[in-house]
């Protein structure tokens, strides 16, 4: 259980002891001039008290001393009006002489109370962007501090994993333009050995840099579109049912050169987005199921209105993927084998951008092994 007193409760009792004292003081002084500048030298009140104390033959010694001693009656008002400025006066030098020590003392009190503020201040400030492993400490410091140290390092948490991705993502890119750059130099190099290179050479080298340079295009390609994620409109009624057909139209040359067989259920099942982006991942994700397929294989798509979202389940008889990469082939530049990859001409952004387009969607993408070999690919999204 956590006795620690919040910060706001440390000021708060800090204060209003400060204060209490502060007030007893001046109360005191206040009540003690009272009795002396005013009460016990208003002349008029004296007389008057004198009178009642000899009507009633009760006068003692020391009341007939100040009863001598009252000034006439014509400068009573002079003499309290007197009295009542130095009472004033007196009143206000001891709220100042009190006062100044006081916002003092508060401050100096209130500076060591809030010293574990500036403490987690200087902590932060010494954490530097190029190097994101230092944490706050979260520990002493009060409920509020060590409540905001946490959410900090959260954050840091947070800002730390993006960046990490960001390294990731950028150093992928890079390697994947580098390697087609590298392969055209090679060959250029090549070409350059020969004094009278023959037709075939240059037909071969042309070929060689036309593939790579292809290859370039869509990696540029992808790269925009995952960049561009957040720049288009969701206004689009979007016809999942006459879509698949559309994309399966476009693939039919792919689908006959595997022979695949392909097997649609496809129901009326209409959503709302960007029918340019939505195709794109849909199609993505199909042609994968053809690229990574066997040949004399077979392709499912079905599509159903399932507690009001829009499922699309894609499954092929393909390769698969290993339940160790599963969890990965989502991120972008991810591979489960590269030199496989490369040759088909994969640069591992796919599945990272359809992700990326569903969630814009308000959907979700999942993967999951088909039975008894290959892929399926679950895709919901709310319906319109």
């Amino acid at each position: 259980m956590n006795h620690k007193l919040s910060l706001r409760m440390r000021v708060t009792l800090i204060t209003a002891v400060t204060m209490t004292c502060i007030c007893l003081i001046l109360s005191y002084f206040i009540l003690s001039n009272v009795n002396l500048w005013i009460v016990t030298s208003d002349p008029s009140q004296m007389k008057n008290e004198v009178d009642i104390n000899q009507k009633n033959d009760a006068s003692t010694t020391e009341e007939r001393g100040i009863q001598n001693e009252i000034p006439p009656h014509s400068t009573s008002r002079e003499y309290l009006a007197l009295s009542k400025t130095k009472f004033f006066r007196t009143c206000l030098l001891m709220i100042i002489a009190v006062l100044i020590p006081g916002i003092i003392l508060v401050y100096f009190i209130m500076g060591f109370a809030l010293k574990p503020v500036e403490q987690l201040r200087k902590d932060i400030a010494e954490i530097d962007g190029a190097d994101m492993s230092k944490r706050i400490d979260s520990t002493s410091n009060g409920v509020e501090l060590d409540s905001l140290a946490r959410s900090f390092n959260q954050l840091l948490d947070r800002i730390e994993s993006v960046l990490e991705r960001e390294k990731s993502f950028s150093a992928g890119a890079s390697h994947e333009l580098k390697t087609p750059l590298a392969v055209i130099r090679t060959n250029l190099d090549v070409l350059d050995m020969y004094e009278e290179p023959t037709i075939e050479d240059l037909h071969d080298t042309i070929k060689i840099v036309e593939k790579q340079t292809d290859r370039m295009i869509r990696l540029v390609d992808d790269l925009f579109a995952m960049y561009a994620l957040n720049g288009y409109e969701m206004i689009d009624k979007i016809y999942v049912d006459k879509l698949i057909h559309e994309i399966v139209n476009e693939q039919k040359i792919n689908i006959l050169e595997k022979n695949i067989s392909l097997h649609i259920q496809n129901k009326p099942c209409k959503v709302i987005g960007n029918s340019v982006m939505f195709k794109h991942a849909l199609s993505n994700i199909f042609q994968n199921a053809i690229k990574y397929n066997v040949e004399n294989g077979k392709i499912n798509i079905i599509v159903e209105d399932k507690n009001n979202y829009c499922v699309i389940n894609i499954s092929d008889s393909g390769i698969g993927i290993a339940p160790s990469a599963a969890e990965h082939i989502f991120e972008a530049f991810y591979r489960e084998d590269k030199s496989r990859s490369r040759k088909i001409g994969g640069a591992g952004l796919g599945l990272s951008i359809v992700k990326n387009i569903i969630e814009q969607h308000g959907g979700n993408v999942a993967y999951q092994p088909n039975d008894p070999k290959g892929s399926t690919f679950i895709i919901s999204i709310p319906i319109l």
